[in-house]
């Protein structure tokens, strides 16, 4: 009786910290979900705080204190939009939903994100574009984030500027066809 006794204590005992580790296991999902939806609802109005500023700073002369508070607020609302990307990357349910992307749709926005950047550090975009409208099947999100990735590091090497050269085209691959972007 007393071994069955000891057991049912030690079962009890784990019963309650499991217990307990699915309402943490809750409580922290909840606080997630929260995290998510408050930092998609302050990307709108930090686009928008950030694009302005941009104007300001290519209006301002450069160097002044007027220039130099615009960068400031560009440079932080950056910062922050990068922090609340990472709060929604990581709250995400990576899901990859499969559909026809149309390339240059998603070049094209690509580089309406990252455009700021490029003028900021006087870099021009020169596009060749295929005459075909080129699809693949794909996640067009993820798609478009790997072309903001790629633009931006192509911005990040060319520290005194120049020319981001951009191709999409038709392609073979493993004798399938396929489609090509050039960087």
């Amino acid at each position: 009786n007393s071994m069955l006794y000891n057991r049912i204590e030690d079962a009890n005992r784990e019963f309650m910290e499991i217990r307990q580790r699915l309402l943490h296991g809750e409580r922290l999902a909840t606080l997630g979900e929260s995290a998510a939806s408050i930092a998609h609802d302050l990307k709108g109005p930090l686009v928008s705080i950030g694009g302005l500023a941009r104007r300001l700073l290519r209006k301002e002369t450069h160097g002044s204190t007027e220039w130099r508070y615009a960068e400031t607020i560009v440079r932080e609302s950056d910062r922050l939009g990068k922090m609340l990307g990472d709060i929604l990357f990581f709250s995400k349910k990576t899901t990859i939903c499969y559909t026809d992307c149309p390339l240059k749709a998603i070049v094209e926005e690509s580089l309406d994100v990252v455009s700021g950047f490029l003028e900021e550090n006087g870099i021009r975009v020169k596009k060749r574009f295929s005459t075909n409208p080129l699809q693949v099947l794909g996640d067009f999100q993820q798609l478009k984030q790997v072309c903001i990735n790629l633009f931006s590091n192509a911005g990040d090497a060319m520290v005194h500027g120049g020319t981001l050269s951009i191709s999409l085209s038709s392609a073979v691959l493993d004798g399938r066809p396929a489609a090509s972007i050039k960087v």
